[in-house]
């Protein structure tokens, strides 16, 4: 993780997601094309954070 460019982003134990690629944020899923990754609840608060940030 710690390699990875900044707009990459762990949003659940299993899911590392670049954040450039989100078209989507509903409830607690994220969806990039026909992809659904579901974020956890300890990565929700930051997540919508950087979301906010970044389409300022």
């Amino acid at each position: 993780m710690e390699s990875l460019p900044q707009e990459f982003m762990r949003v659940h134990n299993s899911y590392i997601v670049n954040l450039n690629n989100i078209e989507s944020f509903e409830d607690n899923q994220l969806i990039s094309g026909d992809l659904k990754v579901t974020v956890a609840k300890s990565y929700r608060d930051c997540l919508t954070n950087t979301l906010n940030k970044m389409m300022l």
